[in-house]
């Protein structure tokens, strides 16, 4: 037997995990302005223009599963997953690269279809499909996009910038793409129970958060807001894993305490009525959901009411504190509750 340790990956949080690469980063390029531990990379092109690379990759039984994902939605939401990254630093992608490992049951059709939806996508955001890769894989489809972008040097928004007594924001609402794929994971579960091939899925009126789960929208119009706002926010992170998830990226990188007002979580009534019909407890979608792909970002509070005279869609859920305030939610009856992260 061998001496070396060995660590499950399963038993390394994702956070931990990434850390724990930190040390494999090298510096040769002094134009290298942030490796790892963002939403992006950040490189120097000249002094008033920054580059912005970042990578996503979605994996089918963990990220999606085909049984209720058509290929053209798929296409979207991974176009959609990697552009927001680039968002999220406050700037504007441009392009896109493919890589897909493809197993022998996916047909030229499917992928075609994969692709068109990349192609709506592209058009949606305006930005190109510049290449990529294709290859062969015995396991599961596997799809890795790479995007490109820019930002002003001086309008990046890193995670770290937040502030004591900044306002914490949200964009849109939350939740909504968690309820969409328990809906689907509860029909699918229904189909295999009965067996039949001409089974109909009973998804009526819950169209929108299914839309959420299945083909969501980077918030391409908050960013075109900001600049237009003339306003750069202190700290942005795109809600991709959950907004609890987020929320503790966000303090860890600006060393501060966060205070989350429970009754400020902003949940759309559709995602109310799906959480009724699953009888389950919407604000755990809402804290723990994820796949939202919505903005969390800070403000001085000076800032909060010029730019909600522009840009509706945003509310505000909490402030930041000290570090030694911790983490915590304010429920409706005024209770202190520390959020933690499920499992």
């Amino acid at each position: 037997m061998s001496d070396q340790p060995f660590t499950p990956i399963q038993d390394v949080g994702r956070q931990q995990l990434i850390d724990s690469l930190k040390q494999f980063e090298t510096s040769v390029s002094s134009s290298l302005l942030k490796g790892i531990g963002d939403d992006a990379a950040v490189f120097r092109i000249s002094d008033y223009l920054s580059g912005l690379l970042t990578t996503d990759s979605l994996v089918e039984g963990v990220h999606f599963d085909l049984v209720y994902t058509p290929f053209k939605h798929l296409g979207f939401k991974a176009v959609t997953a990697a552009v927001s990254d680039i968002y999220a630093m406050n700037g504007k992608p441009e392009l896109v690269t493919v890589s897909v490992m493809l197993p022998n049951r996916i047909s030229l059709e499917m992928l075609h279809e994969l692709y068109s939806g990349m192609h709506s996508a592209a058009h949606f955001y305006g930005i190109d499909i510049a290449g990529g890769d294709v290859a062969p894989t015995l396991s599961n489809m596997i799809i890795s996009m790479s995007a490109y972008g820019t930002a002003g040097s001086d309008r990046v928004c890193y995670r770290s910038g937040a502030r004591i007594g900044d306002a914490l924001c949200v964009s849109g609402d939350l939740g909504g793409a968690f309820a969409g794929l328990k809906l689907l994971m509860r029909e699918k579960n229904v189909w295999k129970e009965r067996g039949d091939d001409h089974f109909e899925p009973d998804l009526s009126g819950f169209s929108y958060v299914v839309g959420r789960q299945l083909v969501p929208h980077a918030r391409k119009d908050l960013i075109e807001s900001l600049e237009q706002a003339g306003i750069t926010p202190g700290a942005m992170i795109d809600i991709s894993q959950g907004l609890a998830n987020e929320v503790m990226y966000l303090s860890r990188a600006s060393g501060c305490g966060v205070r989350i007002f429970e009754a400020a979580l902003p949940v759309a009534p559709y995602t109310r009525s799906a959480a009724d019909e699953l009888q389950d407890d919407v604000d755990q979608f809402a804290l723990h959901g994820g796949e939202d792909y919505e903005m969390l970002f800070t403000l001085p509070e000076n800032d909060v009411e010029r730019f909600a005279g522009l840009f509706r869609d945003f509310v505000v859920i909490g402030k930041i504190v000290p570090p030694e305030d911790g983490i915590l939610m304010q429920t409706a009856d005024g209770e202190m509750h520390e959020i933690s992260l499920p499992g």
